[in-house]
């Protein structure tokens, strides 16, 4: 297996997590406060940007334990290990997004 599949896994946990958060409900409040005053308020504009926001934010937030671990044992670059510590930060922020996702799907 190579990093770039677990990176892609990774990714595409984020995007669940974007689509899917608590948080998301949080940003979508909070629109004012980031969204652009000279753009029309658009409410499918504004939901996407905040799913874009949570899952980008929750990207690089599971990203940091293997940047560390990267540092740490002074590797040049991402592989399979550090790739790893990321797919399974990103598991773990994605935790609480389950009960919304087994509530989509009809289970919860």
């Amino acid at each position: 297996m190579q990093p770039r599949h677990l990176i892609i896994a990774t990714v595409a946990l984020a995007i669940l997590n974007g689509i899917m958060s608590p948080l998301l409900l949080s940003v979508f409040v909070l629109y004012p406060l980031w969204y652009p005053g000279w753009a029309p308020v658009d409410q499918t504009a504004v939901v996407t940007l905040s799913s874009l926001i949570v899952s980008s934010v929750l990207l690089m937030m599971t990203g940091v334990p293997a940047a560390l671990y990267e540092r740490l044992t002074q590797r040049k670059g991402t592989d399979l290990v550090s790739s790893a510590i990321w797919l399974a930060c990103m598991a773990i922020a994605t935790l609480p997004t389950l009960p919304g996702l087994a509530a989509a799907l009809g289970r919860g």
